[in-house]
């Protein structure tokens, strides 16, 4: 069995809800999912080494930035060792910015730079999924879930 976390940093609830819809499509699967609102509940960075899989979301802020809420964690990843990990990484954009989910890049490189295999492509969703992203979300949960599983039992 393997445990997925789904963390993420929101403000106006868009990212939480794409992580929601992320964990329902996990749920599909025999995989056991946990979510974490990392400013809420204080998530260190260096816990994401508990997980098999880890699917970290934040919003854009600004010209492509991360928002001041997922600085810290993100800086404090540096440290970590995260080789034996798979990782996805999401967010809600904003076509409106020349950068089109600049924090959502930046978590996947930094997930690069700590030894992590990514699973998927970047999941970046125009504001608040609705419609197809909805479904798109749950997929990319369900898809996440079903590789993982996968390279757990090689």
């Amino acid at each position: 069995m393997a445990t997925i976390l789904v963390a993420y940093v929101s403000m106006s609830g868009n990212t939480e809800e794409i992580g929601d819809l992320i964990a329902e499509g996990i749920r599909r699967t025999d995989a056991t999912v946990e979510q974490i609102h990392i400013e809420e509940e204080e998530l260190s960075a260096d816990a994401l080494i508990k997980y098999d899989g880890i699917l970290l979301g934040s919003y854009t802020w600004g010209h492509g930035d991360l928002p001041y809420e997922m600085e810290p964690f993100y800086d404090d990843m540096v440290e970590l060792d995260l080789s034996k990990t798979r990782f996805g990484v999401f967010g809600s954009c904003d076509s409106a910015y020349e950068i089109y989910g600049g924090a959502v890049d930046l978590l996947h490189e930094k997930f690069l730079k700590c030894g992590s295999t990514p699973l998927l492509t970047p999941l970046k969703i125009e504001l608040a999924p609705m419609g197809e992203d909805m479904e798109l979300c749950k997929a990319y949960g369900e898809r996440f879930a079903t590789r993982l599983l996968a390279s757990v039992v090689k």
